[in-house]
């Protein structure tokens, strides 16, 4: 009797187990695409460890490919939030294209985590988002001094790429701290 009460019970369990959708929102094609894909694979692979929740709930993942644009971004994340009815965003890539689903992100009181995004004034003002990586600031400080010490270099010349704030943002932490 109590071994069918039990079974009885996790079966009941296994029943009523809701799907917990979370929305990725990444460049899966495009220029930035070999970041995005590379996301993905790790997004999944954490997803195939623990798709299960301590509740019984089912996690699986919405995903859309931004093209690195920066409207399909927003766009995209619109469309997971209202359509696919997501309770947390992870993306984009790069932080101008993050920006643009950090303000969809916030508007619904959805949750972001993004996973590459390092502009340094990202998080300003922001309550629902967070980030998973080093900002600018701290990357180019930690590579001049790492240069300037242990290298032994008294000296260096920046190359950037000025159509990017990525590169524009390492440049200035590193000059400054040089």
């Amino acid at each position: 009797m109590k071994k069918s009460l039990i079974l009885a019970s996790i079966l009941s369990l296994s029943l009523s187990a809701a799907e917990v959708k979370i929305g990725v929102v990444l460049p899966l094609s495009g220029a930035t695409a070999a970041y995005g894909q590379s996301a993905l694979e790790g997004i999944k692979l954490a997803n195939s460890m623990q798709s299960t929740l301590s509740n019984g709930n089912k996690v699986s993942l919405a995903i859309i490919d931004t093209k690195g644009d920066k409207l399909e971004s927003s766009s995209g994340a619109n469309r997971l939030i209202s359509q696919d009815k997501v309770i947390g965003l992870i993306g984009e890539m790069v932080t101008a294209n993050t920006l643009q689903v950090m303000r969809v992100a916030e508007d619904n009181k959805i949750p972001l985590i993004a996973p590459a995004a390092t502009g340094d004034r990202l998080l300003d003002k922001k309550i629902y988002s967070s980030r998973v990586c080093f900002m600018d600031s701290f990357q180019g400080s930690s590579l001049a001094k790492y240069v300037f010490s242990k290298l032994n270099y008294k000296s260096a010349v920046i190359v950037v790429d000025q159509s990017t704030d990525y590169s524009l943002g390492l440049a200035k932490a590193f000059e400054k701290q040089y």
